[in-house]
């Protein structure tokens, strides 16, 4: 399970930065496993996972959210079932 902090709402866009597994690094195979994966906040899901942007050290995902989600999520944490 990927963790992380909402940093962003823009539109129907949501911007996260993950927080680092220092056990897991991120490569391009564990990258490319995100896309698609849903995204939950207190096990409700919001959305899914579109794009992951930045370095590799500290990514960030960006989530297509779901319909008639407040704007009010920055700052939550997030959770991605890998």
């Amino acid at each position: 399970m990927k963790t992380g902090k909402i940093v962003s709402c823009v539109g129907n866009e949501i911007i996260s930065a993950l927080v680092p597994d220092s056990k897991i690094s991120l490569d391009f195979g564990r990258v490319n496993d995100l896309y698609g994966k849903t995204v939950y906040v207190d096990d409700s899901a919001i959305g899914k996972v579109c794009d992951v942007i930045g370095r590799v050290s500290s990514p960030y995902v960006v989530i297509r959210k779901r319909k008639n989600l407040p704007s009010s999520l920055i700052g939550r944490s997030i959770q991605i079932k890998v």
